[in-house]
């Protein structure tokens, strides 16, 4: 019987989190013949989904069409955003150390 495309990336997924068919189950709370079942025709419970998404961050797009990573990559947008606001923060807190050196020899000097 030739295998069901869904069901061959459940499995490759299932093996990149370690899990046995039965280790699976067992996190999910379903039988072990329900994931062999995913992974023979492809039928996906909404459990299984959920957790192979939250939790490993398996890509569903990829597991249901085959098409992207399988594993979900931060988005490259949100990442030169936080490295911009980061910047940002760094060239605030050089400014305000010396702004503090400033104000610290101008009471230097007034107290001498």
């Amino acid at each position: 019987m030739m295998e069901n495309p869904v069901g061959q990336r459940v499995k490759i997924a299932r093996k990149y989190m370690k899990l046995s068919q039965e280790g699976l189950a067992k996190v999910i709370n379903v039988t072990q013949s329900a994931i062999s079942r995913a992974e023979e025709n492809g039928s996906v419970s909404n459990e299984l989904a959920e957790y192979m998404n939250k939790i490993h961050k398996i890509n569903l797009n990829w597991l249901f069409t085959g098409e992207g990573e399988m594993i979900e990559k931060p988005q490259d947008e949100l990442i030169e955003k936080l490295r911009e606001e980061l910047a940002d923060a760094k060239d605030l807190i050089i400014a305000l150390y010396r702004e503090k050196d400033d104000l610290q020899r101008q009471l230097n000097k007034k107290a001498s």
